[in-house]
Formats: C-alpha cells, sequence, structure tokens
C-alpha cells in the first residue's frame, strides 16, 4: 500500500492527486547448469566367472574408482545423476539359477540389483544392449559423488561396460533478477490563477529494500522534488526490489 501527498505553497484550494502501479516486470534468476562428466569404458564382469549358471561363488566383480568432483562450496547440494552402459552376454536370473547382476552404489546409496535377458536358465545373447539409469544424489562434504560399480555374473563373457557417467547441478545466476514496478503519478491543482505551485510529491510507506530511479529516498518515503511554477504533473517512477523481496 502506497499513500501519496503533496506539498504546495499557499495553497488554498483542494488537488487533484493520483497513483497507479501501471507495469509489473519480473527478471528471474537465470539457471546454470554445472555439468561433470567421465567417459573413460570400465568393463566389469571378466573376473570371476566358472560358466556354472547355479554357481555358488561370490562371483562380484567390482570397482570404486569413478567419481564426480564438483566444487567443495556445493557439498550438500542435489545433482542428476547419469550412468550408461552396455551389456553383452547371456545373463540370467530366476528361482533355479544364479542371479546375474549389476548394481550401482552412489555416495552409499544403492540402485539395482538390475537383470537382463530372458531370465531363469534361457539365454539370450546380448550384444552391446545400451541401458541408462538416473538418479538424484546429495554430493559429499567434499562436493563429490563417489561410485561403486558391481556385476555378479557367472561366466566372465556377461559383462557390464561403464560408458559414461554424468552429473548435473542446476545453479542459478541471480545478478540480474529483480522485481521492477512502474508507478504511475498525478498531482493538479485546482486553482489555475498562478498563485499556488507543486513543489513536492511525497510517497510514503514504501518498502525498506526499494530502489528508485529518481527522486530521494529517505527511510520509506520518496520525495520527488518538481520545477517551479509546477501546477500540475503526469509522470512515472520506477520501483526496483530485489528478486526474492517479500516486501510489500
Amino acid at each position: 500500500r502506497f499513500d501519496i501527498d503533496s506539498e504546495s505553497c499557499n495553497v488554498a484550494d483542494k488537488m487533484k492527486l493520483g497513483v497507479a502501479i501501471s507495469d509489473v516486470t519480473i527478471t528471474e534468476p537465470v539457471l546454470v547448469p554445472i555439468e561433470q562428466k567421465d567417459t573413460t569404458d570400465l568393463i566389469l564382469g571378466t573376473a570371476n566367472g566358472d560358466n556354472d549358471i547355479d554357481g555358488g561363488l561370490n562371483y562380484a566383480d567390482t570397482d570404486s574408482t569413478k567419481f564426480l568432483q564438483f566444487d567443495s562450496s556445493f557439498a550438500g547440494e542435489t545433482v542428476k545423476v547419469k550412468v550408461d552402459i552396455l551389456v553383452n552376454g547371456s545373463w540370467n536370473f530366476g528361482p533355479t539359477v544364479t542371479d546375474d547382476t549389476f548394481t550401482i552404489v552412489a555416495n552409499e546409496i544403492t540402485y539395482g540389483p538390475y537383470t537382463y535377458g530372458l531370465g531363469g536358465s534361457s539365454n539370450a545373447n546380448i550384444t552391446n544392449l545400451p541401458a541408462s539409469y538416473e538418479f538424484d544424489v546429495v554430493l559429499d562434504e567434499n562436493g563429490k559423488v563417489n561410485f561403486d560399480f558391481t556385476v555378479f555374473s557367472t561366466m566372465k563373457t556377461e559383462t557390464v561396460t561403464i560408458d559414461a557417467i554424468s552429473a548435473v547441478l542446476d545453479t542459478y545466476d541471480d545478478s540480474n533478477a529483480k522485481q521492477e514496478y512502474t508507478i504511475d503519478l498525478s498531482a493538479a491543482l485546482t486553482d489555475r490563477d498562478g498563485s499556488e505551485e507543486i513543489s513536492q510529491i511525497t510517497i510514503e510507506n514504501l518498502p525498506s529494500d526499494a530502489t528508485f530511479n529518481m527522486g530521494t529516498l529517505t527511510g520509506t518515503t520518496l520525495v520527488i522534488d518538481l520545477a517551479d511554477d509546477t501546477m500540475s504533473y503526469d509522470g512515472s517512477v520506477v520501483m526496483t526490489l530485489p528478486y526474492d523481496s517479500t516486501s510489500s
């Protein structure tokens, strides 16, 4: 709510006053994504297979060397992670066999296990089957995503190639973000015989974090000085607030 007042010299008659917000422009922060990516291939599943699809060995082939590093100032922020893989071999899963699986761990959160193929003792000769997995991960105290990848396969030809890992952090540039309000002002003397003039327009109860393109702001009061011998005024002032301001 804005209050308008005017000051004039020796005003004897009533004045016509008006104030209205005619335009509002919101400039939002600009999205600036930051991406980290690793496209170095890593093949898992070739370490421990013995060709027994119902075997009881520990067939896990695990790698913990992959990570994505952001600046440490982003610790605790959430990133969107994507893992792209290629699957090869004759994968089995089901009650009559030992499941061949692929598992992802990102910052101690487990995704999977994932299975491929026909299931049971039936085999599908998979060749470079692409698959992608996407999930949100909270960066650790160092601004990092640490990965553990495990292929548990009974045959050394049942493999997963980690083709690419990536993470995107959404940041925002708010250097130009703002709220702009165009306030139309009008003031007019009813007596135009020249014995009176309008010297100032004062707007009160303004937001404390506002700036203006004209006038002098003191606290929450804006004073606009007018030229000598002004008997009427029609103009506008632009009030600018921070984008996240809650002032009204």
